[in-house]
């Protein structure tokens, strides 16, 4: 739910952008039954696949259906160049969130007889992690029909037991650890900044280290640090920079997903999380690549949180729109 908030309110995270989209071969000899039983197999075992998000006295509620409706579709192609258009006429297309379920699978059948899968799903639904889940059973159940029983296999962890064990007894010291981290960032460095100017004017950029990354790399070792802490402490060197603010609140993209029994939940567990900052133009790199990283931890850890306290803690609505996410 708090992704169903974040994509009424946030233009980072509206409309086609957070759709995850993949284009699979499909392997020879896999028939149009074989692709649908596969994709019938997926929904039966991930709870999610078979939730909308429907208006009940004016609140949006997940309600979970027996099986998903016009989720799978067939298209005929002419030449294998017809492909990408093809896949990329789907993946341009919004997945409906209320009345209708948000992913399609779309095979596609080129006259030589190749054949590809073009695979969206809405990021409520699943988070990257997940995907790669779905595509993975995806792939077995195509190319490996006696593997693929055991993607018919039991269900997996559903979406509602992780509720459950969020509010339970058993986690009320990650929710308060939470509530502190939220306390703590908002009350160093100020609530979060209001997201300005409307969504046409932000910017979506994806950064490749290439030959940099070797540099980066050689930056771990000495210092005792993960190459994501390089990376998010150059990126406040950056805003530094750009900006001239010492202090700063980076928001990060936390996966939840460290629990080992999460990792097969196909779900979207992402929320963002505040970590605080300080550029201290008087230290080195070690100074500042040691605060990286105890931010970051810090925020990590307490990337499961509720948005209505967070809401009393800042000061701001749920689900607030924020100015930038960092998602490494």
């Amino acid at each position: 739910m708090s992704v169903w908030r974040a994509i009424g309110t946030n233009p980072l995270v509206d409309g086609v952008r957070s759709q995850l989209t993949s284009v699979r071969p499909v392997p020879a000899g896999a028939t149009e039954q074989r692709v649908r039983a596969v994709v019938d197999a997926l929904w039966r075992r991930h709870e999610s696949l078979r939730t909308t998000f429907d208006q009940v006295d004016g609140q949006a509620r997940q309600v979970v259906h027996q099986r998903p409706r016009d989720v799978f579709e067939v298209r005929s192609l002419d030449a294998v160049e017809d492909l990408a258009p093809c896949a990329a006429e789907l993946f341009a297309g919004r997945l409906a969130l209320s009345g209708g379920f948000a992913w399609r699978v779309r095979l596609m059948l080129v006259a030589d007889g190749t054949a590809a899968v073009a695979v969206a799903v809405h990021h409520i639904l699943a988070d990257g992690w997940a995907l790669r889940l779905l595509l993975a059973e995806l792939d077995l159940g195509l190319t490996d029909p006696a593997a693929a029983r055991a993607v018919r296999g039991p269900p997996a962890p559903a979406p509602a037991a992780l509720a459950r064990r969020q509010w339970s007894a058993a986690w009320a010291a990650r929710r308060s650890a939470a509530r502190a981290h939220w306390t703590r960032v908002t009350e160093e460095f100020g609530p979060p900044a209001p997201a300005a100017g409307p969504p046409g004017e932000r910017i979506c950029a994806s950064l490749d280290l290439g030959a940099a990354g070797g540099a980066v790399a050689e930056l771990v070792d000495p210092h005792r640090v993960t190459a994501q802490t390089i990376v998010l402490a150059l990126y406040a060197l950056g805003v530094r920079a750009t900006t001239g603010r010492q202090r700063l609140v980076v928001h990060l993209m936390a996966a939840n997903r460290l629990r080992p029994e999460w990792h097969d939940l196909v779900t979207s567990m992402n929320q963002l999380v505040p970590a605080g900052i300080v550029v201290d133009d008087e230290g080195g790199v070690a100074d500042l690549l040691r605060h990286a990283q105890t931010a970051g931890l810090a925020a990590m850890r307490n990337g499961c949180h509720d948005e209505d306290e967070v809401a009393a803690i800042t000061g701001q609505p749920p689900g607030s729109p924020v100015d930038h996410v960092l998602n490494y």
